[in-house]
Parts: structure tokens; sequence; C-alpha cells
């Protein structure tokens, strides 16, 4: 499972390099912060967030998440916005996940302290190429 999961990280990784990584180095370098792909990758009956590309900030002091890693899809800006621009099967039934989600989308992204561990700052937002339609908010 482990063998399959790399090799399509690698092979996704080999079209998106172009486009992603000059992306990330330009938000790096403006924000001064570490900046990260992350895309849907199912598990079973679920799904967990897959670090794709990371460009890492020059601080000491940084969240150590590497390319490959496999975080949670429920914590995180970055899980937030899966969530919100993902399959609206998916979304909070709930009336205060829903209220997050929506917020999400009408703002275009998502800011959270302390979304996926205490004291982290974090910041996500969709990526969209040309071929990808841009849903309604």
């Amino acid at each position: 499972m482990e063998i399959a999961r790399l090799h399509g990280l690698y092979a996704a990784s080999q079209s998106l390099d172009r486009i992603v990584l000059p992306v990330l180095r330009a938000l790096a370098a403006a924000t001064g912060e570490s900046a990260a792909y992350h895309v849907r990758q199912e598990q079973g009956e679920s799904w967990v967030r897959l670090c794709q590309f990371r460009v890492d900030s020059s601080h000491v002091v940084r969240d150590h998440v590497r390319a490959g890693d496999l975080l949670p899809n429920d914590r995180g800006a970055g899980a937030r916005v899966l969530i919100a621009f993902g399959p609206e099967a998916e979304r909070p039934r709930g009336a205060k996940g829903r209220k997050l989600h929506d917020a999400i989308r009408a703002q275009g992204y998502c800011a959270l302290v302390g979304g996926r561990t205490g004291g982290h700052l974090g910041a996500g937002l969709p990526m969209r190429t040309a071929a990808s339609p841009r849903r309604s908010r």
C-alpha cells in the first residue's frame, strides 16, 4: 500500500511540479512562511490530506511537514479548504460546520490559529489551474 501511495505521489508530481512549485516558492518568499500543496488521498472508506509539495521557510521554528506526509482530513486550514471546496455530500451536516465551510467558500480561503496543533497558525486556499472549473460560491 505504501509503495502504491509513493508511486502515485511521484507520478502526479511529474506534471504538477512545473506549475505548483513556482507558486509555492513565490508565496514563501512573499510571506517568509512555509507553503505547501495538499491533495485528497483516498484511504479506505475515508480520505487523508497528502502533502504533495512543500517549500520551507527559513525560520528555525516551523511546522515540519514534508512532501509525502499524510495529515488528518479534519484538522487544519488545508483540511477545511479541501472539505469546503470538495464534494457537497462530504460537507458537515450540522449548522456550525455548515456555516464555517460556507464562510470559507465565500471568502475563498481559511485562516486558523491552532487548527491542527496548538499554537500553529495556518492559512489555506484552493489552487486552481486554467483547466479546473471554478465552482460557484
